[in-house]
């Protein structure tokens, strides 16, 4: 199966999922990501120390990050999210990095490169994906904007930690790769039942 062809599949099944899924069972999903992000002895440590933690807005069939993202700023952490937008609303090849001061609300633009963010000594990231294997691979929405990030940021312990986050169901013993494709280090499998 082709890289194309996993994604329709595993967007189908997490369309299927949220669509039979109760409010309660939707706010069930949200606290299990807190509770597996807050669980990582990385990102605790990163609260702990008042580091920086790049995060991401989930959208649609993602592992919701909105309450997550507000947890980690009250432990401590400053949170950061990328754009893919100028400031105009036009798109871009590459992610822009904000602070998240709340509320969804973001900040003055800390980072326009990699190279800047660089600059920024991350102590973690954390990565939407639609799956992820053992080895590290990571299967994403095919823009690029992540594999083109991370190729020009350090690997752990180098730079950040980079932590994909996925249902349990979107954890494989191998995926499709292409030599542009960039790893993670860890995961977290949300189970969700």
């Amino acid at each position: 199966m082709d890289k194309g062809q996993q994604r329709t599949e595993l967007i189908a099944n997490r369309v299927m999922r949220l669509r039979a899924q109760s409010a309660t069972q939707i706010q069930d999903r949200s606290d299990a990501v807190v509770a597996a992000t807050l669980a990582n002895a990385h990102i605790a440590q990163a609260c702990e120390q008042a580091r920086i933690v790049a995060s991401y807005e989930s959208f649609g069939t993602e592992p919701p990050t909105h309450e997550l993202n507000d947890e980690l700023r009250r432990m401590g952490a400053t949170v950061i999210v990328p754009s893919y937008e100028d400031g105009n609303g036009a798109r871009t090849d590459h992610l822009s990095w904000h602070v998240l001061t709340g509320d969804g609300i973001r900040a003055g633009c800390v980072a326009k490169s990699a190279a800047e963010f660089k600059q920024l000594a991350c102590a973690a990231m954390l990565i939407p994906a639609l799956a992820v294997a053992r080895d590290g691979s990571r299967l994403g929405r095919g823009g690029g904007y992540y594999d083109r990030m991370l190729s020009a940021v350090p690997r752990h312990p180098g730079g950040p930690i980079r932590i994909a986050i996925v249902y349990a169901d979107e954890v494989f013993d191998s995926l499709t790769r292409e030599a542009h494709d960039e790893f993670v280090d860890d995961h977290l499998a949300i189970r969700i039942d």
